[in-house]
């Protein structure tokens, strides 16, 4: 097992060399390889993915639960040994309904329930973003009731889950804060960057009163340097030395520290920006020096929906590798890194649509057949998602492995 391990380690190797080279016509490749000798630890930090239902929010179910993504999640699932287990999604709480009675709301989860279940059915777990204002309930977090019911329903959705599917289940989640705060994208929610703290509170305080093993953490944005992501420092600094809404102590517990560094249409610059933003909060914020680190978007591109022919075939699939690559043999390899890297997760488990099926950044492409009767969808698997099978069937370790290229004689 131990040789087919490292006989795919080459193959992905190979083909992440492979699209470095502008010219491969005519050109051979010598790969040498030493099983004997380990490296280093060699573990599975990328299985994850994730997607955004398209707006409005409030119908984000017709999305989530429709036929097609129930296949997607299928694609995602299928991934050998767990290979994807994470889907971050974006907008979750909107699937949930508020009905208020006699001043008191009460939550209706059975779409929620559904979207959970499907995750499950499939091997997979939510990265679960508290982000949504639940059917317009929520307005303003610098409002003091709004924010004890928004700890009393961020609670009541934990213990659901843990009573529905146990606690060694949803402690393996990621809940995290609401999506790239500084882009302002909050719907109908009023959220100046106090009212920000004041949730983030309310959501750390919930899932805490449901059980202490779950972890949550933020902010999910770029962080760029100060004065720019106000949200992104502000909550940092609440986290490191400011005070409590509810218990009045001073610092929050910050579980992990997620960031989105996007490559611009490369790969190294993703890492670059990694380094040099971890290095910065390392340094205005002490404690947060062993604190995990995530990069749940790490995309090449931004702009999922932007059609780009190199997206249809196995160039997205090497550069998705060779993100994954320059990380394990730059920064993990690193002996004087203080980052603790623990995730790295690509935005790409949307749902195409015509006429770009294979040209936007998806796992799978999808073609709606809409002239038949009854009408039908089906989805065929991309380049990048065998990508991500091949990387599940590696083993633990890391060993040396070199790749030469000359031209081929004759």
């Amino acid at each position: 097992m131990e040789v087919i391990q490292h006989n795919i380690e080459l193959l992905l190797l190979f083909s992440v060399l492979f699209s470095t080279y502008p010219n491969t016509s005519g050109t051979s490749f010598v790969i040498t390889v030493d099983a004997k000798t380990p490296l280093r630890d060699l573990k599975h930090f990328w299985r994850s993915t994730g997607f955004c239902p398209p707006l409005p929010h409030t119908r984000a179910d017709q999305y989530d639960l429709s036929r097609d993504e129930q296949l997607n999640m299928a694609y995602v699932g299928s991934v050998p040994h767990r290979g994807l287990e994470q889907v971050r999604i974006h907008w979750l709480l909107e699937l949930l309904t508020a009905r208020v009675v006699n001043g008191v709301p009460h939550y209706n989860f059975t779409k929620l329930d559904q979207l959970i279940d499907l995750l499950w059915q499939n091997g997979l777990r939510p990265g679960f973003e508290l982000m949504g204002s639940v059917s317009n309930y929520f307005t303003d977090f610098e409002d003091k009731q709004q924010v004890v019911e928004w700890r009393k329903l961020v609670c009541l959705t934990a213990k659901r889950y843990i009573e529905k599917y146990g606690l060694g289940y949803v402690s393996q989640w990621n809940f995290e804060t609401w999506n790239e705060p500084n882009n302002h994208d909050f719907d109908n929610v009023t959220m100046s960057i106090q009212g920000f703290l004041n949730y983030y509170d309310a959501c750390s305080e919930g899932l805490r009163d449901a059980s202490p093993a779950l972890r949550f953490g933020g902010p999910g944005d770029s962080c760029h340097t100060p004065p720019h992501s106000p949200y992104c420092w502000a909550m940092l600094e609440h986290c490191h030395n400011g005070t409590n809404f509810f218990t009045g102590e001073t610092g929050v517990r910050l579980d992990y520290i997620a960031l989105h560094k996007k490559g611009g249409g490369g790969s190294l610059p993703i890492m670059l920006q990694e380094i040099e933003t971890v290095r910065e909060i390392q340094e205005r914020f002490p404690r947060f020096r062993s604190t995990p680190v995530f990069n749940d978007e790490a995309d090449p591109l931004v702009g999922w929906s932007r059609p780009q022919t190199w997206r249809a075939d196995v160039t997205y699939a090497a550069m998705a590798l060779k993100v994954i690559s320059q990380h394990q043999n730059q920064l993990m390899a690193d002996a004087n890194s203080t980052i603790n890297y623990a995730l790295l997760s690509n935005d790409n488990a949307f749902l195409s649509y015509h006429p770009h099926q294979f040209t936007q950044r998806t796992l799978t492409a999808r073609f709606q057949v809409n002239n038949t009767r009854p009408p039908h969808v089906q989805l065929l698997r991309k380049p990048v998602l065998t990508a991500f099978g091949l990387l599940a069937l590696l083993g633990e370790r890391q060993v040396f492995a070199q790749v030469s290229a000359g031209e081929l004689g004759g």
